[in-house]
């Protein structure tokens, strides 16, 4: 369920993964997933239900503003209506044999009435009072924001916890983050003019452009997507061995992250506007780095090519597209706005070249974008990320990258 808590400024090696992170480390775990999904949250109206209460949003610096957005909004307060809404799209965003989005049970808790539902497919979400009492619950919806999971014993498994008050999750977010955007913000800032049309741009946080669009959309299936994955085999990175290697290995690592994301942005950009000449010489630079990666610091590429948050941001940002279009838009619609909603990822999320989001994404767009048949059942059958599939390629040669290129934007944002 990807609990990260991401403190990009102190820490140094990932945290062990943990069901409950929005109790424990929430703090910059849920503007993680904001920045990686920055295309927007949608915008909130008041509760259709006695269930699901509309809320004050007192957080917020101009309450009329907020009042108007409430009247010209056609949004809900709702998170089932949202997930219910996203589900619409299912088939077009993940399909494989054994990923079936919208087949798992998932509760929604209400933060403000103390309430719960359980979602199940073609039944809705019916009230749960049971559930109520069970300790693993209760510590799993303790200080909620966003969602959490626990452990069903009489199922044994993981079930979803999504917070049913899009209000109250939004309101708590924004208050507990506002400083460490600040601080991002500075350091997009200060590192910005080094960018150049050779490096990846940058892009501060507008936390008031998180307020729009389809943001709940594409982050209620990006959280249950999470409970799919937890079948797919994975690569474990061992904390002592990359510690160790970000010791001797660090600055390298981060020129790299920048020059394989930058070179596999263009491949996109090119391969989408048809210069496929162009497009291939940006993949053999981006495989340059690839292998080059994978020999003087593996475990940290590891670590940084994440395929369960990689994948996740792809449907995350697909959906988000699909909620924009409608369920019926071309081929071709789809995959542009995509490409939009994941590269404004990036220009965020390379702020912190620790960042599981990126390379794997990045990869997963590519390979949708050149329809290579099979990519999703190979990355769910074996422990191949998309980064891998894309650039283990024996026929596809590798050249050698500027690392220069990318030196003063790296070192600015190392520090």
């Amino acid at each position: 369920m990807a609990p990260y808590s991401y403190d990009r400024a102190i820490r140094a090696i990932r945290p062990p993964r943990r069901c409950h992170f929005w109790r424990a480390g929430f703090k910059n775990t849920f503007i993680t997933i904001l920045l990686s999904f920055i295309i927007a949250l949608p915008s909130f109206a008041q509760a259709q239900s006695e269930s699901c209460d509309s809320g004050h949003f007192t957080e917020f610096k101009d309450l009329m503003t907020l009042a108007n957005h409430f009247k010209k909004s056609e949004q809900t307060d709702d998170m089932v209506s949202i997930f219910e809404r996203s589900l619409s799209c299912a088939d077009r965003i993940w399909k494989t044999k054994n990923t079936r989005l919208g087949t798992l049970p998932t509760y929604f808790y209400n933060t403000k009435t103390s309430s719960v539902c359980l979602w199940e497919k073609d039944k809705g979400c019916r009230p749960n009072r049971k559930i109520l009492h069970d300790r693993e619950f209760q510590r799993a919806v303790s200080d909620l924001i966003g969602y959490s999971t626990f452990h069903f014993k009489e199922q044994n498994r993981e079930v979803l916890v999504l917070n049913r008050s899009v209000s109250d999750f939004a309101q708590k977010a924004k208050a507990a983050n506002q400083e460490w955007i600040h601080s991002l913000n500075q350091k997009a800032a200060r590192c910005s003019p080094l960018t150049s049309a050779q490096t990846v741009p940058l892009q501060a946080i507008d936390i008031d452009s998180v307020l729009k669009d389809h943001f709940m959309e594409g982050f209620s299936i990006h959280e249950t997507f999470h409970l799919h994955q937890r079948k797919w085999p994975k690569r474990i990175v061992h904390s002592e061995k990359l510690k160790s290697e970000k010791e001797t290995k660090l600055s390298l690592a981060n020129l790299l992250t920048e020059r394989l994301s930058f070179h596999l942005l263009q491949y996109i950009q090119n391969t989408q506007s048809g210069h496929t000449e162009k497009a291939l010489e940006h993949l053999k630079f981006a495989k340059g780095a690839y292998v080059l990666f994978k020999k003087e610091a593996p475990v940290i590429l590891s670590d940084r090519d994440n395929k369960n948050e990689g994948t996740a941001v792809f449907v995350d940002a697909k959906t988000q597209a699909l909620m924009k279009l409608g369920c019926d838009a071309s081929k071709e619609e789809v995959m542009s706005k995509t490409i939009q909603n994941v590269r404004k990822l990036v220009a965020i999320e390379i702020l912190d070249p620790n960042s599981p989001y990126i390379l794997s994404s990045l990869a997963s767009l590519a390979l949708a974008l050149n329809e290579k048949p099979g990519w999703q059942e190979e990355v769910e059958r074996n422990e191949k990320t998309p980064l891998d599939i894309l650039l283990d390629d024996p026929e596809l040669a590798a050249r050698d990258v500027d690392l220069n290129a990318a030196k003063p934007l790296v070192e600015c944002l190392s520090n």
